[in-house]
């Protein structure tokens, strides 16, 4: 009923939306994409969790209490990492990742809500995807505090925020041309990476991070040179998502033909240009000095 208000305000007021996007966003649903064998294994997890939820909880409360589990590990990293140069306590590493985890567990529960007390809707999809895009700032602060102390570069911490919002864009770009939700890809998706950050940071919380730490080591590679750790993981990190990048456009080049595929990768050419500016508009200095300010928008 709200979503259905909201369109027919919208179809009242004039706007950059046609009666075709209207109609659009009236017939939408959801598509998830494959799950990947560790989705496999929690689903019936998540799913008795949001069994123990009562039937009058909205959905969006159950997405929103996830957004501010996202947000308040994002504080703890900003109050006690505010350059990202500073080692960060014990207990900010392990309250952080069981925010996280909190916040991904709340995010798998909340659409199982929606159909539970049939109450999906596209605007709650909207509202969902918009706390998700609050917690990338939340998943790359947590990454960022752990080996941004001993990065060889700022400028490689920056790229790790760049390309993590670059893939994030380019999920819900293929979501809005093939009609499907892709968060996985070769078996490995959204929640191996996530509990593989979770697991980092619980980890190393037992351990010394500071200068001559594990994370400090220096390992020599081919075509790389000697990086310590942290750098090398931050370095993996970009390359990982990088090869994303090339899989969610051939999603989406695979279908289109013509002037509508020039249409769909012009809506990719803002993104890129804002990431390149962001990554190498800016001197060293001030990346480093004016990390948190550059980092947050």
């Amino acid at each position: 009923m709200l979503c259905a208000g909201v369109v027919q305000m919208l179809g009242r007021t004039s706007g950059p939306l046609t009666e075709e996007g209207l109609e659009n966003i009236r017939q939408h649903k959801y598509k998830g994409g494959q799950y990947t064998k560790l989705d496999n294994l929690l689903n019936p997890l998540w799913t008795k969790s949001t069994e123990l939820l009562p039937m009058w909880v909205p959905p969006n409360v159950v997405t929103a209490v996830g957004g501010v589990c996202h947000l308040t590990s994002l504080g703890l990293t900003m109050v006690y990492c505010p350059t990202f140069t500073e080692v960060a306590p014990a207990w900010v590493l392990q309250v952080c990742a069981v925010l996280i985890f909190s916040g991904y567990w709340l995010d798998c529960m909340d659409g199982k809500q929606a159909r539970r007390t049939g109450s999906s809707s596209p605007l709650g999809q909207l509202f969902d995807h918009g706390c998700d895009a609050l917690s990338l700032l939340a998943h790359f602060s947590l990454t960022a505090i752990l080996t941004a102390p001993l990065a060889s570069s700022f400028r490689l911490v920056v790229a790790n925020l760049v390309i993590l919002h670059t893939t994030f864009f380019l999920s819900q770009w293929v979501e809005y041309h093939t009609h499907e939700l892709i968060h996985s890809l070769g078996g490995f998706g959204i929640t191996e990476v996530i509990s593989f950050a979770v697991v980092m940071a619980l980890g190393l919380s037992f351990v010394d991070r500071g200068q001559g730490s594990i994370l400090d080591m220096e390992v020599s590679l081919p075509m790389v040179g000697a990086a310590n750790l942290s750098t090398l993981y931050m370095v993996g990190f970009v390359i990982m998502h990088m090869i994303l990048i090339p899989c969610s456009l051939w999603l989406v080049v695979s279908q289109k033909r013509g002037a509508e595929l020039v249409w769909a990768l012009s809506h990719v050419a803002p993104v890129v240009a804002i990431g390149v500016v962001t990554l190498f508009g800016w001197p060293e200095e001030v990346l480093a000095t004016h990390s948190r300010i550059l980092c947050l928008p």
